[in-house]
């Protein structure tokens, strides 16, 4: 049997709490990302796709974060070192900015706000867990 090797992947992880949702793509080129989204007709993510096509490309992750909230983490590679991480939590802190801003709880430099770190551990977790679905497929 071929040893297959999963080089992309996309899924949102909805943040039921605060009514977000955060979409993930991970391995795609920026042609692909455009394409991927312009399947989806909704005011929302022609927002982001327009935001996104501002983007030119040599990024190591990148995050795009709409008027609404929507959020938009993406990574050309799909993750599998401690940099590739450590960039996935440094785009997901953008996005967790993103959500707090537009539900009225801005970060402040003199705030300890314990519901910013929840939410970027949350998201955190659950990327990792979704990507795991993924590379089981690698053994």
């Amino acid at each position: 049997m071929a040893n297959l090797r999963v080089t992309g992947c996309h899924f949102v992880v909805p943040v039921d709490v605060y009514k977000k949702d955060v979409c993930f793509m991970f391995g795609y080129s920026r042609k692909e990302i455009l394409r991927i989204l312009k399947v989806y007709d909704d005011t929302k993510i022609r927002e982001i796709r327009k935001h996104f096509k501002s983007f030119n490309g040599g990024y190591e992750g990148l995050c795009v974060i709409g008027k609404f909230g929507q959020i938009l983490i993406t990574m050309p590679v799909m993750p599998t070192t401690a940099d590739h991480f450590d960039t996935l939590a440094h785009e997901i802190f953008h996005g967790v900015e993103g959500i707090m801003s537009n539900i009225g709880n801005e970060h402040r430099k003199d705030d300890v706000d314990e519901s910013w770190a929840y939410l970027i551990g949350y998201l955190t977790g659950q990327a990792q867990m979704k990507l795991g679905e993924y590379y089981k497929f690698a053994l």
